[in-house]
């Protein structure tokens, strides 16, 4: 048997290693895959051991349709006490610098893939953990068959056994609209209920179809028993909905909930308020703390605004110089809310399911709106958390990129209400403009018209899109829509159904 020469290099200042086997060099990354358990691992280990093989063969099958010149290997590393299993990356192709990006496109699949419960952690100790597998073997040279570890059988794309699957083809979910075929009416697609509670995003470029598939959305999550608020940036939501259940609540002529009370958040979360103003209008240190020692002296028995607005205009004995003049600047920078219509029309919550539509659109002052809506999303989380609002919740943000950009004060929000049985739909033109965060924790995707290649490429960073699909997204139809879903291996294409609106509450067959 004639030796083979290996050799391993570890390049320095990166997670990589240079094997040279033969005349073969190959560069290769590893990614250690972790597995977060909430409670004790012990008394799960049948049901934790089953949900860990669904997730490795969805990564595998996803990752088997994404291989093109870069090779996937699954691999187990059996120590004393502890058995670790790997994701290697190897590829004959491609540079250091693109490997590295490989790595952290694949890191985004597998985390979103797992809706957050799987993490993809670089292996920093290569030379340590490094495992050469055969390339090729004399076995399979003889004819005979060679066992490879971890390797799952892929099942065909229009096999639809996997039960999270059927879940978006019946009727046990959100009705969307139907499956595109050319010739036939397409098979009514569902989006999965508890997906609902990993939210989802909605992209599309003006006049696509983005605001009337958010309505569809409100329509059919109020009939299944949600409360459904609406940030409705441009006021078109109101006529899209007339048949159903709904409040309206126009900010700038003084409309409030009555039991949906910022005041409540500003007494039992002030910091939190302070953070939203603190970011939202770019306040220096000097004003954050003048604002935070106002509020302490806050009692509720007044509306917020009218108590900032007379202990801002007000000196104060002993003040120093520049405690004045951080006060009088906050006052400037708060001026436009301070000032807003006073209230005039209450509205109550009803305790059945509602679609709340608050109407931004009257706001002239863009800062206004993005503070407004700030105040509104965590004062929404806020009465959920504290059990004040009992029922399934959805909050559908229009024009997400103003609210959930990469300096939002709330982006967190999106990874943490899950448990508290609380969803968003976010609604914006351009994916590139929403946060990381944001766009790892959408779990179901609905994506019309994109044409910007940025768009484009920031989608592949957070989803797995076949190159066929992919290349329809700039030619889709206004209605049209590729639905990706962390349940399902495969995007769907579907015609969003715009005639639910004319229903009202009744089921889509």
């Amino acid at each position: 048997m004639k030796p083979l020469p290996i050799f391993v290099k570890e390049h320095k200042h990166r997670e990589i290693v240079e094997l040279n086997i033969g005349k073969n060099k190959y560069l290769v990354k590893m990614l250690k895959l972790l597995r977060y358990v909430e409670g004790s691992p012990l008394s799960r280990e049948n049901e934790l051991l089953s949900e860990n093989t669904t997730l490795l063969e969805r990564i595998t099958k996803v990752l088997s349709r994404r291989a093109n010149g870069t090779s996937y290997i699954v691999v187990t590393i059996i120590d004393k006490n502890n058995v670790s299993t790997y994701l290697v990356l190897a590829s004959k192709n491609l540079t250091a610098d693109e490997l590295d990006r490989e790595a952290e496109i694949v890191k985004e699949v597998i985390e979103t893939l797992s809706g957050g419960e799987v993490s993809a952690v670089i292996e920093k100790k290569l030379s340590r953990r490094i495992i050469v597998v055969p390339l090729s073997s004399s076995l399979a040279k003889k004819g005979g068959s060679v066992i490879e570890l971890h390797q799952l059988e892929i099942a065909p794309r229009s096999d639809i056994s996997s039960p999270f699957i059927k879940a978006a083809y019946n009727d046990h979910g959100i009705y969307l609209g139907r499956v595109h075929t050319e010739d036939t009416e397409g098979a009514p697609f569902y989006i999965p209920r508890d997906a609902v509670f990993r939210h989802i995003a909605v992209f599309g470029t003006t006049g696509s179809g983005k605001t009337t598939t958010s309505a569809v959305l409100s329509a059919n999550l109020v009939c299944d028993n949600f409360t459904v608020f609406v940030l409705d940036w441009h006021g078109e939501y109101n006529s899209k909905l007339n048949r159903y259940p709904k409040i309206v609540i126009d900010l700038a002529q003084g409309d409030y909930l009555t039991n949906l009370a910022i005041e409540d958040l500003v007494l039992k979360d002030p910091q939190g308020f302070v953070e939203i103003l603190d970011t939202s209008l770019d306040l220096t240190p000097a004003q954050s703390y003048i604002l935070s020692k106002i509020l302490e002296r806050y009692n509720g028995e007044e509306s917020v605004w009218e108590y900032l607005a007379k202990s801002l205009k007000n000196s104060h004995f002993g003040e120093a110089a520049w405690e004045r003049e951080s006060r009088l600047a906050l006052y400037r920078k708060l001026r436009h809310l301070l000032y807003m219509p006073p209230r005039k029309q209450n509205f109550t919550l009803p305790e059945e399911p509602v679609i709340a539509i608050i109407d931004l659109s009257r706001i002239t002052n863009t800062r206004v709106k993005r503070v407004y809506a700030h105040l509104i999303i965590k004062t929404i989380a806020f009465y959920i958390q504290h059990g004040k609002l009992r029922r399934d919740t959805v909050i559908v943000v229009d024009e997400a990129h103003n609210i959930f950009d990469k300096d939002s004060p709330i982006a967190f929000l999106i990874s943490e209400v899950r448990k508290w049985r609380l969803g968003f739909v976010i609604s914006t033109q351009s994916p590139s403009f929403v946060s990381t965060n944001v766009m790892k924790n959408t779990n179901t995707k609905i994506i019309h018209t994109l044409k910007s290649s940025i768009d484009l490429s920031t989608l592949s960073r957070s989803l797995y899109i076949p190159r066929e699909i992919e290349e329809k997204i700039p030619f889709l139809p206004p209605g049209r829509a590729v639905v990706a879903l962390s349940e399902i291996e495969w995007p769907a294409i579907v015609d969003v159904d715009a005639g639910v609106l004319e229903k009202g509450c009744v089921k889509a067959t």
